[in-house]
């Protein structure tokens, strides 16, 4: 037995170099440890220069701070930064198991209570604006206020685009399905719970996860991405298995999202929600200061052809719906499941005349990649190159653009002197959809 009165003594011990010191709130269930202060410091003047430099050279405290023991499997950090954006209270960086994220609905909801809690933004009554730049971009939000505490928060998010539709991937043990991929921030792929053989409402939480990672593997194999802005971020991160239940419908629909390391959001998913919106609907908005009870508000759609008239739309129009009143002043205009006979010039007005318009472009994709004429193509420096690029199908027509590598060659005429050897190709722009790189030439000095 060990003498309890023997002291022992421990050599060359020293503190902790520096202490990081974190906020613990969650949304929905879902966790987030907010990082305030005690990183080491990060360089880069912008938030995705900062993001790079904390993902490359200090990713060590990630681990640290979101793994065991001081963490756990499905936790999920918010490193705050000074934004680069003159318009924003905060910048941020998100991190999870994995690694790091590009936007996340549920800890800006947390990041909007927090910033107003902590007062580094003043609250005011009934409603307080926080504006948090995320690496997508900045994030609006509004604070319930009630005695300077916060309550229920919403957001205006990044951009949502969709990016294929109906995309078939074959996922071992699952067959073929079919999958949509769309961007609230981040990429993810959707597909409802029936084409896996699940029921979210009874099946075990592991068998939706175990499904989700099989698709995510299966289209990160068989669908490049493209990010319209920024390369660094065209990359899917995770599958969001739904319900189903795509109509509108007063009753809330079901989802699961599996991203970043395989872990089960316990929230809705605010960047998955933003996407999935995207693939179902179109929403035109419009809004008028002063709209009195009495005053009538009217949409009309393509060729002046009227869809409603205040909250009620004609019963031919099955696919839209009104959002809002004349108490909220807003009358904005739903279409699920947009199609190419959308497309046109809205006009929402009120009755004396006070009109706003908007112009709706249904993006149909390419059916096929662009060709090129003379497929691989050895020449020597100085001598003349012609080629073809032709592209057929889709809605609008597509804007071809001929790359160097990865620069854009904008003149209709160039000799192959003023080009690296590298390969060149050329590439449609289909509104927000990017089409597949077509096939190559190569030139040599």
């Amino acid at each position: 037995m060990a003498d309890p009165k023997r002291q022992v003594t421990i050599s060359d011990s020293k503190p902790p170099p520096f202490v990081i010191k974190t906020v613990e709130m969650h949304t929905g269930g879902e966790p987030v440890r907010i990082i305030t202060n005690g990183y080491p410091k990060i360089e880069g003047k912008t938030i995705l220069e900062k993001r790079a430099y904390v993902r490359d050279h200090l990713d060590v405290f990630r681990k640290r701070l979101l793994w065991e023991p001081r963490g756990h499997y499905d936790m999920y950090g918010a490193l705050l930064v000074e934004p680069d954006d003159k318009t924003a209270d905060i910048g941020v960086l998100f991190m999870h198991n994995k690694g790091y994220g590009t936007m996340c609905g549920h800890a800006c909801i947390r990041l909007g209570r927090y910033v107003v809690d902590k007062g580094i933004v003043a609250a005011t009554s009934p409603r307080t604006e926080v504006v948090i730049q995320c690496p997508t971009g900045p994030v609006k939000m509004w604070v319930d206020c009630e005695d300077g505490k916060s309550g229920r928060v919403r957001f205006h998010s990044v951009p949502a685009f969709v990016f294929a539709l109906d995309q078939e991937v074959d996922v071992p043990n699952y067959g073929r399905v079919k999958v949509d991929i769309a961007s609230g921030g981040a990429f993810y792929a959707f597909l409802p719970d029936s084409s896996l053989g699940l029921d979210l409402r009874t099946a075990p939480i592991e068998a939706v996860r175990s499904a989700a990672i099989a698709v995510t593997e299966a289209v990160k194999k068989a669908v490049p991405l493209r990010h319209p802005e920024h390369p660094e971020m065209a990359y899917l991160d995770g599958t969001i298995i739904t319900d189903g239940r795509d109509e509108y419908d007063q009753t809330p629909t079901l989802q699961t999202s599996v991203f970043g390391g395989f872990f089960v959001d316990r929230s809705p998913c605010g960047s998955g929600t933003t996407a999935r919106v995207a693939i179902l609907t179109v929403v035109l908005r419009c809004a008028f200061d002063q709209l009195a009870e009495e005053d009538d508000v009217i949409w009309d759609g393509p060729d002046f052809k009227v869809i409603s008239y205040g909250s009620k739309v004609l019963r031919v129009y099955n696919r839209h719906h009104i959002m809002g009143d004349a108490a909220r002043g807003e009358f904005n205009l739903e279409i699920r499941q947009a199609q190419l006979e959308d497309d046109g010039k809205y006009s929402c007005y009120t009755d004396p005349k006070a009109a706003a318009s908007a112009l709706l472009t249904v993006v149909v994709p390419m059916p096929t990649p662009p060709t090129i004429t003379g497929g691989e193509l050895m020449v020597t420096a100085g001598e003349q190159l012609s080629l073809t690029c032709r592209a057929s199908g889709g809605h609008p027509a597509a804007r071809l653009t001929w790359l160097n590598g990865t620069r854009s060659l904008r003149s209709e005429s160039q000799t192959t002197e003023n080009l690296p050897s590298q390969r060149s190709g050329c590439h449609p722009n289909h509104g927000l959809f990017l089409g597949p790189t077509a096939p190559s030439s190569k030139v040599s000095n």
